[in-house]
């Protein structure tokens, strides 16, 4: 009972501070620079950013959206991308898991003592990134910010940044837990995806249930307050999600490599286990700067500082 009382308090103290972040002190200077300053789409942006507000989720083709310069930068980035996955730091992730899972094997195959669901990242909470790297220059890339920001009408900040391999485990051996379960995050905020692989639920593709974000059909379900729940995620339980959406309205954000995924992670979604195949591909997590999440600053830090120049006013405000 006491910590029910309290768990609402907290809420309600977060909400409050929440919607003063919002419109008092620090979201309403981003969006008089997005309205100083408004980004012009090309056709492909401004679909994206259409089937974002219409449905929360939109998927485009890396070819599509940097068409014209495409290929150069993509092999910018997909060598930035194998280096990592030809590293040590992945070799020995994998062969971790597989002993792992000889091990289970050995011990009875006890559903208790199965193997965890291992991801090796590029960098991690707190990695150093170089202003330089590929996959940084492209979350910062107009195509890319410019979209972002057009979608969330204010400039965003760049929070998190990382190139995931999520090694196979070849049968899902664990119930679902943390983000592979339904849940929402918060409020303002964008996460993108790039694939660098072919990725399909063998290999572990994101779910999503259009029309779950603000003004959505399915928005009453399990919804999230202004601010974010007093554990910062909301779960809400299977047969909330199973009574209320049809696998109809659900859907499996796979693709081709070379796939690009814009997510409003407020949005109900889950994740998924990589069975029979790995899934490699970048990501992009772009808050608000009243974001809760805004407020512990940056995932990552900057191995040295930008040539600011070089970025467009939007991207350098992303990372300053």
């Amino acid at each position: 009972m006491v910590e029910d009382i309290y768990s609402k308090a907290l809420m309600a103290v977060d909400n409050y501070r929440y919607r003063l972040d919002s419109e008092l002190f620090r979201n309403p200077s981003s969006r008089r620079r997005f309205k100083k300053h408004p980004p012009s789409l090309s056709d492909a942006q401004l679909g994206v950013v259409d089937q974002l507000r219409e449905h929360g989720i939109a998927l485009v083709s890396f070819d599509e959206l940097f068409a014209g310069r495409a290929e150069a930068e993509w092999e910018k980035a997909a060598s930035a991308v194998d280096s990592f996955v030809c590293s040590e730091r992945v070799r020995r992730g994998v062969e971790e898991l597989h002993n792992e899972f000889a091990r289970w094997i050995r011990g009875g195959c006890n559903q208790k003592n199965a193997p965890p669901d291992f991801v090796a990242r590029q960098f991690g909470s707190d990695g150093p990134v170089d202003p330089a790297d590929a996959i940084l220059r492209l979350a910062l890339d107009p195509l890319v910010v410019d979209t972002v920001n057009a979608f969330l009408q204010l400039w965003s900040k760049l929070r998190e940044i990382d190139i995931e391999y999520r090694v196979p485990c070849h049968i899902q051996l664990r119930p679902r837990k943390s983000a592979q379960t339904w849940h929402r995050d918060e409020w303002e905020q964008l996460k993108v995806f790039l694939y660098f692989s072919d990725v399909d639920e063998e290999s572990g593709a994101l779910e999503y249930i259009p029309g779950s974000r603000r003004g959505g059909p399915f928005a009453h379900l399990w919804p999230l307050p202004e601010g974010r729940g007093a554990d910062g995620y909301l779960h809400p339980p299977d047969h909330i999600i199973a009574e209320a959406v049809t696998d109809s309205d659900r859907i499996l954000c796979a693709g081709p490599r070379g796939t690009m995924v814009f997510c409003d992670t407020a949005g109900i979604h889950r994740g998924g286990f990589a069975r029979s195949r790995a899934r490699v591909l970048a990501s992009w997590a772009f808050y608000a700067p009243a974001a809760f999440s805004s407020r512990g600053g940056r995932c990552f830090h900057l191995a040295r500082p930008p040539q600011v120049g070089s970025l467009s006013e939007a991207a350098a405000y992303a990372i300053g």
